[in-house]
């Protein structure tokens, strides 16, 4: 068996061009392996990560890429009075240098289209 950390690029990018809302990396393994997101990522419609494994364990990894049409990113309010229009862009807390995703954010995003790389 070979002591030689393993890394490994992933990419995706979404042929429908929906935008890249949330990403989860599950390790299988639980090796303490790391993902690092290399180019595009949330707000983007493609994503390259690199996993690396800990010396000496593999790479075995699910990742899930949550992403919604670009047209219901937006929300527009309008009422009888004129009123400004607003936009709202979705907001996720996750750090680019590890990829790291809170429970509370998976829960909203249940109701978003899937992809499985």
């Amino acid at each position: 068996m070979s002591c030689a950390r393993k890394v490994k690029k992933v990419s995706y990018d979404d042929y429908k061009g929906r935008v890249i809302l949330g990403l989860v990396a599950y390790d299988n393994l639980q090796s303490k392996a790391t993902v690092t997101i290399l180019k595009g990522g949330i707000g983007y419609t493609h994503i390259v990560l690199r996993l690396r494994s800990e010396r000496g364990w593999g790479l075995d990894y699910d990742i899930a890429v949550y992403a919604l049409d670009r047209d219901r990113l937006t929300t527009t309010t309008t009422t009888t009075t004129p009123k400004p229009t607003t936009t709202q862009q979705p907001r996720l807390n996750i750090n680019k240098r590890r990829l790291e995703i809170k429970s509370q954010y998976i829960k909203t995003l249940k109701e978003v289209p899937t992809s499985v790389i």
